[in-house]
């Protein structure tokens, strides 16, 4: 039981490491190294907010990151998980992560509210995110509030 709580809470750590790599301030940049790190070579990110899911890899993400920066269009950024319910088996894990990301200063201005769907394995004694896809909120999909 004490080992389920163990690989509960390295699940935790990598999860908020997975958030916190894409932080920053105005006139800060994200910490993608660390995102690269968290991710399976092979891994991939889903945007599944629109009729067409928009897939990418993990060095892809991270590009689109930078050009959002780097056009201006994104200046700072500040994510983090609201609710998180993860189940494990064996050296596979599965959390479904509701987050809310707030751009600029000031914390009420929400950018966008939603669900992450976070895939993990555990390889060579290391939790690593193998997957990572989510949906946006809108006013016609409200997250439930079981996923609050």
């Amino acid at each position: 039981m004490a080992e389920d709580v163990d690989e509960l809470h390295a699940i935790d750590r990598v999860t908020e490491s997975l958030y916190a790599s894409v932080c920053f301030e105005k006139g800060g940049v994200p910490d993608l190294e660390q995102l690269r790190r968290l991710f399976i070579p092979e891994g991939i990110l889903i945007n599944n907010s629109d009729d067409s899911p928009a897939i990418m890899s993990v060095d892809q993400f991270i590009e689109a990151i930078h050009l959002q920066i780097s056009n201006g269009s994104l200046e700072a950024l500040q994510e983090a998980e609201i609710a998180g319910k993860t189940e494990i088996f064996s050296r596979i894990a599965h959390r479904l992560s509701s987050y809310e990301a707030t751009i600029g200063p000031d914390p009420s201005h929400i950018l966008a509210r939603g669900v992450n769907s976070i895939q993990f394995i555990k390889a060579s004694g290391v939790w690593r995110i193998t997957a990572l896809v989510w949906n946006d909120e809108t006013d016609l999909q409200r997250i439930p509030k079981r996923h609050l």
